[in-house]
């Protein structure tokens, strides 16, 4: 008997594949080591552990890897989890709700960014995607279409000036199509034609 746990994107077809026992295999010939390796190569899987229960049964636990972006890079999109490591290219659509990021190098600077734009609430649920600028900072795109230029440093600060702004000046309402944030302490917007 095989007593799964933990599977919840993993195609459960990989899993039996890593597996690799056969009915009627003696308890001690199965690979435990080499199972446990098998199924921490599969895209999902995080960690495994894999454990003997005699006289004949396996218990495989699974931890599997947490979607927090989506990457689009050369036309196609990816998962990226919270350690910025690309998942899987297939059934993407199941995690629209999440940001959408681009630019060669932007998974491994996901988890830092997400943080950034989590310190502020009230401003994380605007946002619709994240550019990543010469692989050195974001420019940041709301629902409504206006892009935030963070700069390369100081990100956070940046973020908290822009809640500020959006609270005191209600820049973030729809009549500016570009905050830049780049020079510390000053703001530069542009507006939106027709504004």
């Amino acid at each position: 008997n095989v007593y799964l746990e933990g599977q919840r994107y993993t195609d459960k077809h990989q899993i039996l594949s890593a597996l690799d026992v056969k009915i009627g295999q003696p308890m001690l010939s199965i690979p435990i080591r080499r199972i446990r390796e098998r199924l921490q190569q599969l895209d999902w899987v995080q960690y495994a552990v894999v454990d003997r229960e005699f006289p004949h049964s396996l218990h495989v636990g699974i931890v599997e890897r947490t979607p927090i972006a989506i990457w689009q890079n050369a036309g196609q999109f990816y998962l990226v989890d919270t350690e910025g490591q690309v998942i899987v290219s297939d059934h993407v659509e199941r995690f629209s709700d999440l940001i959408v990021l681009v630019g060669e190098d932007a998974p491994l600077y996901t988890p830092a960014l997400l943080s950034v734009l989590r310190s502020e609430p009230a401003l994380m649920p605007q946002v619709a995607s994240a550019i990543r600028i010469g692989e050195r900072r974001w420019n940041i795109r709301f629902a409504n279409g206006t892009e935030i230029k963070l700069p390369e440093k100081q990100q956070a600060e940046a973020w908290h000036f822009l809640q500020q702004l959006a609270d005191k000046k209600h820049v973030l309402e729809g009549g500016y199509a570009t905050v830049d944030l780049r020079v510390e302490g000053k703001v530069y917007l542009k507006q939106k034609p027709n504004s």
